[in-house]
């Protein structure tokens, strides 16, 4: 009985330590832990010309997919666009990438995509609804050793044969909105916190911690530039603060949050990132989605291809008055 206890403890104490190297390589980020998604979002010569200034970026599944507003725009820009978006992250693990490819690609521009969905989420959970105790679990775990996100996250690209579209929504979401059809993801987000959107947008329930880890993760990335670089926020919106339709979708699927929210989110960021120059979409969302004319997909809540367009066309806009600078 005592060898086997001995045995056990020391079984123990090798996966300990092997989690613990793990999670530093992974904190100090001393291998490249997401070459897969950076080469699939890049072309192999990603300088071709050397005479272009690069702008980088930083985001979630909104910018980390072929078909995004960064495809939309390489060939609409001076600039050499570095995609450097993985789906399923956040500031957090941006920070660990930054070092390293800040120092590669020495941007002119970086932009940071920044999600109201999920973006405080992927920080921590904050659960008050009905979650099963072994998710529950994983996300206590998860929320504090980074490595094991990213463990769960390649396990499930390999379990799902490496999906080559980069999670971009399936098929069915270009069907009719259906409660049953939606993404399964998001109707968990709301089983686990009801209120998600009311609470990030108006910092309750704690969500204003996360929402300062989150300036301070910007924060360290911004310290890296140099002189001539510059940091930009792209403020992407969820669908529910777009207007009443997308609202009235995400009841069915089991939000509470109101229909008109308090914007203290937003306010935080423009005013603790002051010399961050901040791209809030939101405004300009709400006048160009329609019906026939929708921004987002029916069963998703991600952009659709019309919704990249029209967000590629925004920031285009922007990114022209400082080609010339």
């Amino acid at each position: 009985m005592r060898k086997c206890l001995i045995l056990c403890g020391k079984v123990v104490a090798v996966f300990l330590v092997i989690g613990l190297l793990l999670e530093l390589s992974f904190r100090f980020y001393v291998i490249e832990f997401y070459e897969p998604e950076f080469a699939a979002l890049n072309p192999v010569q990603l300088n071709e010309d050397a005479s272009r200034p690069n702008i980088l970026f930083f985001g979630d599944s909104f910018t980390a997919n072929a078909g995004s507003y960064v495809g939309k725009l390489r060939n609409e820009l001076p600039f050499n666009l570095i995609n450097s978006a993985v789906s399923g992250t956040g500031v957090m693990e941006a920070s660990f990438m930054a070092t390293s490819r800040l120092a590669k690609y020495d941007p002119y521009i970086v932009v940071y995509q920044v999600y109201t969905g999920n973006d405080l989420l992927d920080i921590r959970h904050r659960s008050t609804g009905d979650v099963p105790f072994l998710r529950r679990l994983y996300h206590g775990i998860s929320d504090h050793i980074r490595v094991l996100k990213f463990l769960n996250y390649r396990f499930g690209q390999v379990k799902a044969g490496w999906v080559d579209d980069l999670h971009t929504p399936t098929a069915q979401s270009e069907l009719d909105f259906s409660p049953e059809l939606y993404s399964n993801r998001q109707k968990l987000i709301f089983q686990a916190e009801p209120l998600h959107l009311e609470n990030v947008l108006e910092l309750k329930n704690g969500r204003e911690a996360e929402a300062r880890i989150l300036i301070e993760g910007l924060g360290k990335i911004r310290n890296q530039l140099d002189e001539k670089s510059r940091l930009v926020l792209l403020l992407i919106p969820h669908c529910a603060e777009v207007n009443s339709t997308y609202h009235e979708r995400m009841e069915a699927i089991g939000s509470r949050s109101k229909k008109r929210m308090n914007d203290q989110f937003y306010s935080l960021l423009e005013s603790e990132l002051a010399d961050v120059e901040v791209l809030n979409v939101r405004d300009h969302f709400q006048t160009q989605d329609s019906i026939g004319n929708r921004l987002y997909y029916e069963n998703d809540p991600h952009l659709n291809d019309n919704g990249h367009s029209v967000l590629a066309d925004f920031l285009k806009e922007y990114l022209q008055k400082h080609s010339t600078e």
